[in-house]
């Protein structure tokens, strides 16, 4: 098994290197929130009923009232979450014929708690797993995906970049076809 070099980045949407795949987002994110807003409009009573994903304490610092203790209201902070538009769970995948490309959001994670490495059957392996002990409650929460990687691409130089807002994407390139000349 090796593992996979990650360079940290900045913001996802401000950083050019990942460029190439903010059109596509852009798209997945604008048909998802459509569909969304067609699907609560026609049952606007079960509002109440949306399950919120755990977020970490320190992503919602932005909840927080002036003096930075405890919110307003946690009804407000659950409501707003209910009914933000979200990607949370977007998984981009490009092949072509340059390179292999995987973008994910991984925002609840910390770069120390994600892993990414190939492994002896070419598997492109990523996880992530992160647990919160306090007051003796334990919350754990994880995932595993494994992406089968195209014969033509260059395992040894497989490498990942994870933005500061939690895109990660992970890149492996494609060994060069020659030109064939006329």
């Amino acid at each position: 098994m090796s593992r996979v070099p990650m360079t940290l980045r900045d913001v996802f949407w401000q950083d050019p290197f990942f460029e190439s795949t903010w059109s596509d987002f852009d798209k997945i994110r604008e048909n998802m929130i459509k569909e969304s807003n067609d699907f609560w409009k026609e049952v606007p009573e079960m509002s109440s009923l949306v399950a919120i994903p755990h977020k970490r304490n320190w992503m919602l610092s932005h909840h927080l009232s002036k003096d930075g203790n405890a919110p307003e209201s946690i009804e407000k902070v659950f409501q707003k979450a209910a009914t933000a538009p979200r990607d949370d769970s977007t998984i981009h995948v490009l092949d072509d014929d340059k390179k292999f490309e995987i973008s994910l959001d991984t925002h609840l994670y910390r770069p120390e708690e994600l892993k990414v490495h190939v492994d002896k059957n070419r598997f492109l392996c990523v996880e992530g797993k992160h647990e919160v002990k306090e007051d003796g409650r334990f919350i754990s929460t994880q995932f595993s995906r494994k992406y089968t990687l195209p014969k033509d691409c260059i395992v040894e130089e497989v490498g990942s970049n994870l933005s500061s807002d939690g895109i990660l994407m992970i890149t492996a390139p494609k060994k060069q076809q020659a030109i064939e000349k006329k």
